[in-house]
Order: structure tokens, then sequence, then C-alpha cells
């Protein structure tokens, strides 16, 4: 194995570098996150206008085939999360609901018929597809069980949809142009089956929530009331009705890797922040950066992000090569929100009193680290699924 960026890498690195620099400037960010903040959906335009120049740049095809436009790269696509991340949190989900959730899912389990008509959205940036799982159940051991979630009363033809899926991203207008359904067939005991259920399908409807962090990202529960859908909208066909299993793991340890690369950019742009407070900063006569505790607390943070990075290229890796990485995932995403709420609280503590005025961006990145985990399993959910595989529980 040799984590060595490519020549390929190399330059979306470099690409999306320059890109930021130019259109993500921090401010741009900032007065973002205070339009959603204050109810406004404005934003949303601003975010679909980046999404169309990433596009014209050929970043969102990535993970598309060639034979649809695109280059099949799934370590490029996690390489332009990070990157994005540390500017632009929220344009890093909404990027990656075009490269991992449409042009990794649909290139992997997609009907023939699914791949012909939207692969080739997803290569142009215009098709985002948003996640709407069963979340985890609860730790072994403790109280409560996941929710119902959805399920799916079959007829001929299709099926009919009532239910409930938490924490969808990207919903409402503006938003997702599709989601991944997770459905349980009623009195059945049968597998899932995951249908790609149009954001207008009549009967859909989102209930949006004011997050904490992430405000852009609008999250909110989809609600299922008889929508109505067809065997061909199974992914992967109607053959896949009741058997998505396996596809489920995949897109569970698909999640898991985008929340990791998300964390580590979310990180790392915390720890440049803070690095640049702490060198333009003087204390009694003093630059902070030369204070012993501060050094030590970013040095650690420096050390520990390369062993992040290492980790979240590994999971990618095994996935290029059609290897299981769920395990390495899940990995990579317990220590990914963890270390970037370690990051936003030190950057908080560091800059001392302005880490807590609204101007200045530590309270940001603290805000936002707090809602990696939600869709993708609290930190025990996740711990638990770790130990299942670690010790065939």
């Amino acid at each position: 194995m040799d984590f060595t960026l490519t020549a390929d890498q190399l330059f979306i690195r470099d690409t999306l570098r320059r890109f930021i620099q130019k259109e993500c400037r921090r401010e741009t960010v900032h007065a973002l996150d205070e339009q959603f903040a204050s109810g406004s959906a404005e934003g949303a335009a601003h975010y679909a206008a980046w999404l169309a120049k990433l596009a014209e740049i050929g970043l969102c095809g990535l993970t598309v085939p060639e034979a649809f436009g695109g280059g099949g790269d799934l370590q490029g696509a996690v390489l332009a999360i990070e990157e994005l991340a540390a500017a632009a949190p929220v344009l890093a989900l909404a990027y990656a609901s075009i490269s991992l959730n449409a042009g990794w899912a649909l290139a992997r389990f997609g009907s023939p018929a699914q791949q012909q008509e939207l692969l080739p959205r997803a290569a142009l940036g215009e098709l985002k597809i948003s996640l709407a799982l069963q979340p985890d159940p609860f730790p072994r051991g403790s109280i409560g069980a996941a929710g119902p979630g959805v399920r799916a009363d079959w007829h001929s033809g299709g099926a009919a949809l009532d239910g409930r899926a938490p924490y969808v991203l990207f919903a409402g207008a503006g938003g997702a142009h599709y989601l991944l359904v997770e459905a349980h067939s009623n009195g059945s005991p049968a597998g899932p089956t995951l249908f790609l259920a149009p954001a207008d399908a009549p009967g859909l409807r989102f209930q949006a929530a004011l997050a904490v962090g992430l405000r852009g990202a609008m999250p909110g529960e989809a609600v299922f009331e008889q929508v109505s859908l067809s065997a061909g909208q199974v992914l992967g066909g109607p053959q896949m009705a009741e058997q998505g299993a396996g596809q489920l793991e995949s897109l569970a340890a698909l999640d898991q890797l985008c929340g990791a690369a998300l964390g580590l950019g979310m990180a790392q742009g915390a720890y440049l922040y803070t690095l640049q407070y702490a060198r333009e900063r003087s204390q009694f006569g003093q630059v902070l950066l030369t204070f012993e505790a501060v050094e030590h607390m970013l040095v650690e943070q420096a050390v520990q992000l390369q062993a992040l990075r290492w980790l979240v290229y590994h999971a990618a890796w095994l996935a290029d090569q059609g290897k299981p990485f769920g395990l390495e995932a899940a990995m990579a995403r317990l220590q990914a929100g963890s270390l970037a709420r370690q990051a936003g609280l030190q950057s908080v503590h560091i800059l001392g009193g302005y880490g807590y005025m609204a101007e200045y961006d530590a309270q940001r990145a603290m805000r936002d680290a707090l809602v990696i985990f939600p869709g993708g399993g609290a930190p025990d959910s996740l711990k638990t699924r770790i130990g299942n595989q670690l010790y065939s529980l």
C-alpha cells in the first residue's frame, strides 16, 4: 500500500485549494452561516452556484465510471470532501450528496436503466441524493431501540411507503433530488429494500429543523404518507426487492467514510484557523504561539490529524480495491468526530474571549463539529458497530 497522492489526486487537491481561495473565502462562508441562522434560505443558491463551478472543472464526476462521463476515483472524491470541509463543511456535504450518494452508490448498485438515466446527471453535478436510512439501534444493554423507520406495503407493480426517516440532509426546496430510502416490508421478516424516491413524490414531505451547526445542510425529517413507488424505483431494479441487506451495509460504510472525511477536513480547518491566530496574536508582549501550553495543544492536533488522515485514506483505498471497508470507515468516523470537536473547543479556548464572539469562526468550528455524529450514529453506536466486527459479538 502506498498512500502517496497520485498525480491526478495532487491535481484535484491543488485545483480545489485554488477554487477555495478564490470562491470560498472565510467571510463569505461566515455570512452564509448567519443567513441560515436567521431563517433565510438565500444561501442555498450560493451553494448551488459553487457546485456548478465544481462540476465545470470536472470534480463532481470523480466516482462516476468513465462510460458515463466520470473518472471512477473514490479516493479522489474523499480528498475533495476533506479539502472542501476545511473551508466550507456544508459545501463538502452537498458535494458528497453528488459524488458519493449519487455517483458511487448508483455506479455499484443501480440497475442499467437507473445508471443510464442518473449517472450522467451526477457527473454534471445535477443530481443530489440524500440518505434516508434507519438510525442505528441503541448499544447493547441500553434503554430504547431504533424507531420503526419506513415500512413498505407491496402491491402489484410496486409499494407504498409510510413512516419517518430522521436526520435527512438537504431536505426541502432546493435540496436533494432523490432520497435513498431504507424500507422494511410490513408483516414480513424479509430483508430491507432500498428505494430511489423522488424528493417531490406525492405524499413525501419534509419537516425542516434549524440545527446548531452545519446550518446550510438543511437537516430535517422525511415523512412518508402512502408514497407510491414502482418496482423500477428499487435500487438495482425489481429483483432487489427485500434483498437490500448488502446494499445497506455498503451504504452505511460509505456514510461513515463521508463523515470521516468531513470531520478530518473540519478539524484541519479549525487547526489552521487557530494556528494563524496564535501566530498573529501577542499577549504579555509575547506571540501566543510561543507559549508552551498553546504550542503543545496545536502540536497534539497536528499529530492526530496526520494519524487520522492515513486512517481515512486507508478506508477509501480499501473501497476502491473492492474490499470490505466498513470497519475502517467506522473507526475513522469515530476518531474524526472526536478530533473535530476537540479542535473546535481548543480553538475557542485559545482565542479566549474572542472565541465566543459570533464574528470569529472558532464558535462556528465548535458548533459544526457537534453535528458530525447524528447522521451516522452516536459515538456509542459506532463503538458497538466496531466491537461487533472486532470481537464477532
